[in-house]
């Protein structure tokens, strides 16, 4: 069997930060009836791009790329930022609200932008011995199940807070995916089974109650990453139970409390280095008020500026204040 190595250095995954690579052949997603029932019960509220068309074409890689034979996918490790991030919240200078970790992931910037960089390296090494593979990147923004194909690729198990899970390393890691038109004598990974057991921590720790246990799957209307990310503008209510969080964008509790991300996170040091992050010195050092205050004056052009290529850039300046509305 061909190791790893033989398509992607060591040394390039290291500097990469990733944590595993998977490989598969199947074009199939195996969680797309449940996904589709899912949508079809409306609890992607909001979401309504995965909807229609964009909800059928995620069930069968070839409805996105026609020539696909094949499937690279790698897990990005953001653990030491959630470590760091962690021991901030420790100190004098935190204000007391908490962020979605992942935002922290390579200094802040947006992680659909560092990945794809990082994608775009591991292509063209595949491309040195084959010239003329076609590859297409995948991303959570492209209409496929990203966390089915890295399933599928037998890099972990669908938890019940349905994040993918990975008995080394947990579930802070992000997933991106290279497609290709050609088939590789590239390790493949046993399907892992489900190691959540009788465990109910994420359920029974979700303030709003989003998790829906039978199905493994999330209700967008009452999860607070939906509410402070992809909730734009003030309309409507924020799910039962957020004026009571520190959360204001994102939330990471149902990761938190898991088990396996305990013992991950306990056998690791944080070295990531965000405390010049743009993102922790305006929204987790100030007092509310002046947050508030500085928003409220900023134009919606100043804050693209200010969080340009940033997580916080897409919300945008009405949703931050909308999230930050609920909190004193």
């Amino acid at each position: 069997m061909i190791s790893e190595s033989h398509y992607f250095s060591p040394d390039l995954l290291k500097n990469h930060r990733v944590l595993d690579v998977g490989y598969t052949e199947d074009p199939l997603a195996t969680s797309f009836s449940q996904f589709k029932k899912w949508v079809s019960s409306g609890k992607n509220a909001n979401l309504k791009y995965l909807e229609g068309d964009r909800m059928q074409i995620r069930e069968d890689l070839r409805h996105y790329f026609p020539e696909f034979k094949s499937a690279f996918v790698f897990l990005f490790d953001y653990s030491a930022e959630k470590i760091d991030l962690e021991n901030f919240y420790q100190s004098k200078e935190s204000n007391g609200f908490k962020i979605a970790s992942y935002t922290m992931y390579e200094g802040g910037e947006d992680y659909h932008f560092s990945i794809r960089k990082k994608l775009e390296e591991f292509s063209l090494e595949l491309k040195k011995s084959n010239p003329l593979l076609k590859t297409l990147f995948s991303l959570d923004t492209q209409p496929i199940l990203d966390r089915d194909l890295a399933y599928r690729s037998g890099l972990g198990w669908f938890g019940k807070n349905s994040m993918l899970i990975n008995r080394f390393h947990g579930s802070f890691f992000l997933i991106g995916a290279i497609l290709t038109d050609q088939t590789f004598s590239f390790p493949i990974k046993k399907i892992d089974s489900d190691h959540c057991g009788s465990c109910l921590a994420c359920v029974e720790a979700c303030p709003t109650s989003a998790i829906d246990l039978e199905t493994r799957t999330v209700d967008s209307s009452l999860c607070v990453p939906n509410f402070t990310i992809e909730h734009f503008k003030d309309s409507g209510s924020p799910p039962s139970g957020y004026e009571q969080m520190n959360e204001i964008f994102g939330c990471d509790i149902c990761q938190d409390v898991c088990p396996w991300n305990k013992k991950v996170l306990g056998d690791l040091e944080g070295d990531a280095d965000i405390k010049e992050s743009g993102i922790l010195n305006f929204f987790l050092k100030k007092d509310s008020n002046l947050i508030k205050g500085e928003l409220s004056e900023m134009s919606k052009k100043g804050f693209k500026r200010k969080f340009k290529n940033t997580s916080f850039e897409r919300t945008g300046r009405d949703g931050l204040l909308k999230n930050l509305k609920y909190k004193k």
